[in-house]
Parts: structure tokens; sequence; C-alpha cells
């Protein structure tokens, strides 16, 4: 048999009403499996018992066969089947003793087994690049390092954002203190505006007023008047009292300039502007009294929630700025390690290339060729007979291997069957007659071409 080039593993899930879930592999004895289940939700797992929990089918059948699981596995759970054939090697080879092929192609399949067992295994550890200069446990430990380092912002953030929502508490607090101030004389008086009201252009009335600005209906406007035209100094405020995406823009008056700009923007709730008018310079002078905390100013927009298996980080390569979320090739490009693809092409490149034919019909006296697909002229070939009519104590389906000239009664040898390949090619050459020996009597016999089929092998 054949040995898939893929880890021997088979995965499925419950729904509540299958009892089957297949593996496509030979499998020698029952025991030759290890089945696992798999809670979803938690990732508990749970090795099963054989016989107790499922049974198996299929047992030596080139294709694989069936776990049964009875009662059906429960919807939300999932269940993995290994391949589980011992470390061992049990087949004992001794000096000038005949080695039937099907021995030391049983040797080679449980053998294949066992590697694809620990390539299964290795496709669930960490791997680092072979120019890393880095070996596992270093790391792993840079591995813990950063889990560390990320806990520790991940809190020193968690405390930022308390933080911040103290801030925005605080200055809740300052702009309804700014209006219960008004009494006092900070302001002459306290003014309730909003969407509805846009364009606002302040009065020289209105000298000393605090505006209260309600955004939700959409972006304020305010246009103030130029300072000749108010013809002494001046001073409004403004505070944004609402929590939503809009904002206020104070554009200056003639060319007059705010800051030595010509406008401002409020963006943040209970952000709150005092803007002082000289009339002689033409400057409005903004005191800021209260602010929010903007957008980024923190970390992702105030560490706005994450999406599941996400990591924040920069990627390599984009310089500095704002933590995004990461992929996972990013991710893996930071660490220098292989992605599951790069390490199955990996394993791949050191595998045997195998090519096994089709039955061959067997024609005396003639030469013919099977292309064979491999990328080199092949290392070793093999091939044997496949009884299709019962003759000479063989019955259908009969193999038979090791075919040996036999001795005429002339004294000729006679090569019934020749095989030999090239870069693109395998021939079978076959003589005028295949003589062999009666599998019950040993006596000398001609086999009939027509009653047998060939299969040959080849391995790069």
């Amino acid at each position: 048999m054949t040995v898939p080039s893929t880890p021997l593993r088979a995965d499925s899930t419950g729904n509540g009403v299958g009892l089957n879930h297949p593996y496509t592999w030979k499998i020698n004895t029952e025991s030759e499996l290890t089945v696992i289940k798999v809670n979803d939700s938690t990732e508990e797992e749970t090795t099963l018992v054989l016989n107790t929990d499922y049974t198996v089918t299929g047992v030596g059948n080139e294709s694989g066969g069936n776990v049964v699981i009875n009662p059906a596995l429960p919807t939300g759970y999932s269940l993995v089947i290994l391949s589980n054939v011992a470390y061992q090697q049990d087949t004992d080879f001794t000096n000038q003793n005949s080695v039937p092929p099907q021995e030391i192609e049983n040797a080679l399949d449980k053998l294949s087994k066992q590697t694809k067992q620990i390539v299964e295994i290795l496709n669930r550890t960490v791997t680092v690049s072979p120019g890393s200069g880095t070996n596992v446990d270093d790391y792993l430990t840079e591995v813990k390092t950063a889990e560390a380092n990320a806990s520790a912002s991940a809190n020193a953030a968690a405390t930022s954002e308390a933080n911040a929502a103290t801030s925005e508490t605080n200055a809740a607090a300052s702009a309804n203190a700014a209006a219960a101030s008004a009494a006092e004389g900070l302001y002459n008086n306290v003014v309730s505006k909003s969407f509805a009201d846009s364009p606002i252009t302040p009065a020289a009335s209105e000298e000393g007023t605090l505006f209260k600005i309600d955004t939700s209906g959409g972006n304020v406007v305010v246009n103030l008047s130029s300072l000749a035209t108010y013809a002494e100094d001046m001073k409004f405020a403004f505070v944004k009292v609402t929590n939503d995406a809009n904002t206020i823009t104070i554009n200056r008056g003639g060319t007059d300039t705010i800051n030595g700009n010509t406008s401002l923007t409020i963006t943040e709730q209970y952000e709150t502007h005092a803007l002082i008018g000289d009339s002689a310079s033409g400057v409005w002078i903004d005191t800021v009294q209260s602010t929010g905390i903007a957008d980024g100013s923190v970390t992702n927009a105030k560490l706005a929630d994450m999406a599941q298996a996400t990591i924040k980080g920069r990627a390599s390569g984009v310089g500095t700025g704002a933590p995004t979320d990461l992929s996972g090739t990013q991710v893996r490009t930071i660490a220098d390690v292989y992605s599951k693809s790069e390490t199955d092409s990996a394993i791949a490149a050191v595998a045997d290339e195998v090519f096994t034919s089709t039955e061959q019909t067997i024609t005396l006296s003639n030469h013919s060729v099977i292309s064979h697909g491999l990328s080199a002229i092949p290392r070793d070939i093999s091939f044997y007979l496949v009884c299709k009519t019962a003759e000479h104590g063989y019955a259908i389906d009969d193999r038979v291997y090791n075919i040996t000239p036999i001795c005429d009664t002339g004294g000729n040898y006679s090569p019934a069957i020749i095989v030999s390949a090239d870069t693109t090619y395998i021939h079978l050459t076959v003589g005028s007659y295949m003589r062999f020996l009666n599998q019950n009597t040993a006596a000398v016999i001609s086999l009939t071409a027509g009653n047998w089929k060939i299969v040959m092998r080849a391995v790069v």
C-alpha cells in the first residue's frame, strides 16, 4: 500500500444525528487510532476509550473506514482522529535469507505512518525560520516577555481609560460649574443653542455670554463679527454639551485671528473654550477651560472593543503610529515564524515521490511503456503479477512477487519479464512465454498471459 503525504489526521463535527466519523488511511488494528472529543466552547478535550465510547470499522481497508460514536456526537462538539502506530520496529531481516517485498513494503508503510504522526505533532508546535539565529527556547522566552509586556500595557490602558472617564466626569462638572458661575460674574449670561440656530452670530450686547450648544441635530457654525465691528474688547464662551460626532466651528470676523488661525473647531462633549477679543490688535485669545480626550490620544479611539482572535500592534515597515488590529500574516512577520502552509511545503520538499500503475495487460513477445510522471529517473522499481483467472494452483486476486527465470528442459534460462525506466516512462518487455512454478506442486508450468495482470511501482 501507499501512505498519503498529508499528516494522518481526520477532523469532524457533531450534529446530534450522524454516528460515523471517517478516517482515510489503512489501519491494521482498531488500536491504531486515537480519538479525542473536543468541546468547541471551552476547548476541553477528552480522549475516548475504544469499545466503550466508540467502535472502529474498515480495519485493513486501503481507504480507511469510520469511527462510530453511539449515541451521536452532539452539536457543539468536534472529533479529532489521529494515527496511533507504536514507535517500534517489528521486522527482523537476517543475512542471506529471502525477503518478500511485501514484508519490506509493510515495514516502510509503518515507518511512513510513524513519520506522519510526528509531522502532525510538528504542525501544532512553534518553529523558527532557519536563518533567524534564534532557538525555540529563546523564542518562547521572548513570547513570554512580550505577553507580560502586553499584560502590563493592557493594565496601563485600563488605567488610562479609567482616568479618561474621570476626566469626562470632571469636564461635565466643570461645564456645570461654568454655568453656575455666571451668576457670580464669570459670565454675564448662559444661553442654550442648537443646530436649529446655526449659524449663530453673537451680538455685542451678548458680551460675557456662555453659549451651551447642542450638536445632536448636526454640525453648528458660529460666525463672529470683526472686533472692529464690535468696537470694544469682547468675551464669549462656547461649550459642546452633547456626545456625538458633530462639531462646532467658530469662524473669525474680517481679518481677525483666533490664536493665529482663521477658525476654531470643538469636537468633544463638554469641551469649553472662552474667547477674549482684543479690539486694538484684532486678535481673539482662546483660553481653553476644559476639553475631552481626543480619539487616538490613548489607543485605538479610547480602547474600542477588539474583535476576537486579533492582536493589536504595528505592522512591520509601516513606521510609528497608532496601534491597529494585526492579521495572522503580519504577526508571523514580526515573530519571524513559518506559517502552516510554509511548513507543509518544506515537508513535501523532502518526501518521496511514488508512482503505482494500474493493472496492466500482459502481451507475450511485446514491449510497452507507461508514463510515470515523476521528476527524475526512479531509483527503485518493483512489480508483481495479479491472477485474474485461476490456473496452476493460483486463485483469482493472488499476487506473485520475486519472479525468477526458470530453467527449461533444454538448459536455457528464460527471463519472462523485464521492467526498466527512463526519465519519462516505465518500459515493460515480455518474452515469448512465462515459465513459472505451480503453486501447489512446484512443477514447471507456463502461465497464460491473458489470465494475469501486472502492476508496477516506481520511487524517486
